[in-house]
């Protein structure tokens, strides 16, 4: 009888053992897969959080793309609608428009300068060719239009230095040397015929 006691005392001893390590092993084992889970979460989390940023970047290169485009083709559009018009006034209305969307378009302070000059407003060409130097000096055309206002304003040396400076730039200008209105007033100067020659 004892000996049947016994083993009943620790087998119950050892089911509740057991069972207490069951629950244990239980528990553990929803810990281990809680933090797992959420380790994993977190990584998820990280990774949309992610994908989530770079489709704004994208979302937002594309829409500053879009906008250059509309720009470039409004910018086109208005210089052909420049190269139509007769008109000196609305010709610098066009230009204006233009200088409204890139105020730092050298071109077109350089094209706006050429029809103030054909309106006898060289000092404001002047100015506004100045005005495109400062921002590039590589554009000839800027150049070439001061030069033709200095002319016009009879400052004969700075008119020379500016020719030289645009052909240097854009070699190609040297064909309208002779037909260029504005440096009629030059045709007797020395230096004017060495560059011409």
């Amino acid at each position: 009888n004892n000996i049947f006691y016994i083993i009943a005392a620790v087998s119950s001893l050892l089911l509740l053992v057991g069972i207490k390590t069951f629950k244990d092993l239980k528990e553990s084992s929803e810990f281990i897969v809680e933090e797992k889970v959420t380790k994993l979460s977190q990584d998820f989390e990280g990774r949309l959080l992610d994908i989530e940023k770079k489709a704004k970047e994208r979302f937002k290169l594309i829409i500053r793309n879009q906008e250059n485009i509309e720009q470039s083709q409004k910018i086109n559009s208005l210089w052909k609608r420049a190269e139509i018009e007769d008109n000196f006034e609305e010709k610098l209305n066009i230009y204006d428009e233009i200088l409204k969307i890139n105020a730092n378009d050298v071109e077109t302070l350089a094209y706006k300068a050429d029809v103030l000059l054909d309106m006898d407003e060289a000092r404001w060409a002047l100015s506004l060719c100045n005005q495109a130097i400062e921002i590039d000096n590589e554009y000839g055309l800027s150049y070439w239009q001061r030069a033709c206002a200095n002319a016009q304003l009879n400052n004969i040396d700075s008119a020379i230095e500016d020719i030289k400076l645009a052909l240097e730039i854009t070699p190609s200008l040297q064909d309208e040397l002779e037909n260029e209105s504005s440096f009629k007033s030059l045709h007797k100067n020395e230096f004017f015929k060495k560059i011409i020659s």
